[in-house]
C-alpha cells in the first residue's frame, strides 16, 4: 500500500512538472497574435519611400504678375521685372505673385501683359550688359599670360603691365588700327594682382 502511495506520488509530481516546464516553454516563445515579428524580434513594419517632391516651373502666363525667371541649379526662382527682386522657388505660386504686385507696386498692378513684356526684355539686356563686362574673353586671357611671363622674365615690377605696357600698347593700336581694336586690347587684365596671379599660376605649371 505504502510502495503504491509513493509511486503515484512520484507520477503526480512528475506530471505536474511536465506542466510547469511546458508553461516555462510557452512564456519565452514570442507570441505571433500582437502582429508580425522580423527576424530581430522586433514588430515588423512597412515604411514606404519618399518620392523627391516635384518641381514646379515658371509659366509664360506669370509674366501678368511681373515676374520672369532665373535658373539656379535646374531649379526656377522668381525675379520680379519692376525692383529685380528674387523671390525662392516656393514662392513660384500666382496668389504670391500677385501679392507682391499689389503690396510693392501698386501702381503697376492693372499695367498691362505688354508693359511687363517690355519690362523683361529690358532686364534681360542688363543683364546681358552686366555678363560681358564681367567676362574676360579667352583671347585677352592669353595675352594677359603672355605679358605676364615676360614681366618675369625681364624681372620687373607687376604694377609696370598696368602703367606702361597696357597704355602703350592701346595708344599704339588706337593710332594704327582704330578705336574698335584699342577696346578691345583695353579689356586685358594687367593689373598688379593680375600679373602676380598668372606668374604663380606658370609657375605652379611649371613644376607640375
Amino acid at each position: 500500500m505504502e510502495r503504491w502511495l509513493i509511486r503515484k506520488a512520484t507520477s503526480k509530481d512528475t506530471s505536474t512538472d511536465i506542466i510547469e516546464a511546458s508553461d516555462d516553454v510557452n512564456s519565452e516563445q514570442p507570441s505571433t497574435s500582437s502582429g508580425n515579428k522580423g527576424h530581430d524580434g522586433h514588430n515588423a513594419k512597412t515604411y514606404q519611400c519618399d518620392r523627391p517632391s516635384k518641381r514646379r516651373k515658371y509659366q509664360e502666363e506669370f509674366i501678368q504678375y511681373g515676374f520672369t525667371y532665373c535658373t539656379v541649379n535646374d531649379i526656377h526662382h522668381l525675379q520680379c521685372v519692376l525692383c529685380f527682386e528674387g523671390l525662392a522657388h516656393e514662392s513660384l505660386k500666382p496668389a504670391k505673385m500677385k501679392r507682391h504686385l499689389q503690396t510693392k507696386h501698386p501702381d503697376h498692378a492693372k499695367k498691362t501683359v505688354d508693359f511687363f513684356q517690355r519690362k523683361e526684355k529690358e532686364l534681360q539686356g542688363q543683364k546681358q550688359v552686366i555678363t560681358q563686362k564681367t567676362t574676360t574673353p579667352a583671347e585677352a586671357q592669353m595675352a594677359s599670360y603672355a605679358i605676364a611671363y615676360l614681366i618675369a622674365q625681364k624681372k620687373k615690377a607687376h604694377i609696370i603691365g598696368e602703367d606702361l605696357i597696357k597704355p602703350a600698347a592701346v595708344a599704339m593700336c588706337r593710332a594704327m588700327h582704330g578705336e574698335k581694336v584699342a577696346r578691345d586690347l583695353d579689356t586685358i587684365p594687367l593689373s598688379n594682382d593680375a600679373v602676380r596671379r598668372r606668374i604663380h599660376d606658370i609657375a605652379d605649371d611649371i613644376r607640375c
